[in-house]
């Protein structure tokens, strides 16, 4: 009987611990927050951007709540790369308003040329905090472009 009992206490342990992440998304717990930056520090990143090796083809994704969901192609193969994204801190006034994002490969240089595929998921919260609290956009929607135009994505907070 003491047996049973052990039995039964650790199976409603795992249950109700494999209930703690109810509602979380695996995806969301390895998102790279989004760096915010001023202008000279933005046209840095540009000139990295423009500069690297590994440059992006192309850009595909959606938002699922402030995670950014990317699937990016790039060449490159032979190193692992390391990509980060930073926002402006400048918009144009439109409707909706723009905003200005940089995909950086921040990896090592990679001198091949396969065509390479990986899955990125970014957190906005501090771009969406900082639009907040300088009041350039209370509340979305706002069209951000990701390298000058070679994806865009509509942020609604």
């Amino acid at each position: 009987m003491g047996k049973t009992l052990n039995f039964i206490f650790i199976v409603i342990c795992a249950v109700a611990l494999a209930g703690c992440n109810e509602g979380t998304d695996p995806k969301d717990v390895n998102a790279i927050p989004i760096i915010v930056v001023n202008e000279s520090t933005y046209r840095a990143y540009a000139r990295i951007l423009y500069d690297s090796l590994a440059v992006i083809d192309e850009i595909d994704g959606e938002i699922n709540g402030d995670i950014l969901h990317l699937i990016v192609t790039f060449l490159g193969g032979c190193e692992e790369q390391q990509f980060e994204m930073v926002a402006a801190r400048f918009i144009n006034y439109s409707l909706p308003a723009q905003g200005h994002t940089l995909l950086v490969n921040s990896g090592p240089a990679d001198s091949c040329q396969v065509e390479t595929r990986t899955a990125l998921a970014f957190d906005l919260t501090p771009y969406r905090e900082y639009l907040q609290s300088s009041g350039l956009v209370k509340y979305g929607p706002i069209t951000v472009g990701i390298n000058r135009g070679l994806f865009s994505f509509s942020y609604h907070y």
